[in-house]
């Protein structure tokens, strides 16, 4: 290893918030913990609640809440629109006569107009 360029290892005190203390190795001096190995769930086999941001309560009044929605609101029942028959009321045959017939009534009304027209006389 090169000199001087790592921190230096010194004897460290770990206190946890327990109470225990114990010595270990580390760069720093002190080391200050939540939980240890006299106190942590695994190690003594107690099934302890560890909440330390209050996380479990905020879960908790969540689920409280949603389950007041849920007894509140009822539930939609979804009613199927009637059902709308199309009724064709005419036939493409039916249509096409009346196309038929507008086209020569148009056609008749155009030869009237020109009929009308006198003569121009061509001098």
């Amino acid at each position: 290893m090169k000199k001087n360029l790592h921190p230096a290892f010194v004897d460290c005190q770990v206190i946890c918030a327990c109470g225990n203390k114990f010595m270990t190795k580390a760069t720093i001096p002190e080391i200050k913990t939540e939980l240890c190995s006299k106190c942590h769930p695994f190690f003594t086999g107690e099934q302890v609640l560890i909440d330390t941001a209050g996380q479990v309560d905020r879960f908790q009044k969540r689920i409280a809440i949603s389950e007041q929605r849920k007894a509140t609101t009822k539930k939609k029942v979804k009613v199927a629109a009637p059902k709308v028959e199309s009724k064709v009321e005419e036939t493409t045959e039916d249509l096409l006569k009346k196309i038929k017939i507008q086209m020569e009534d148009d056609a008749q009304k155009k030869a009237a107009k020109t009929a009308k027209k006198p003569a121009v006389k061509k001098k």
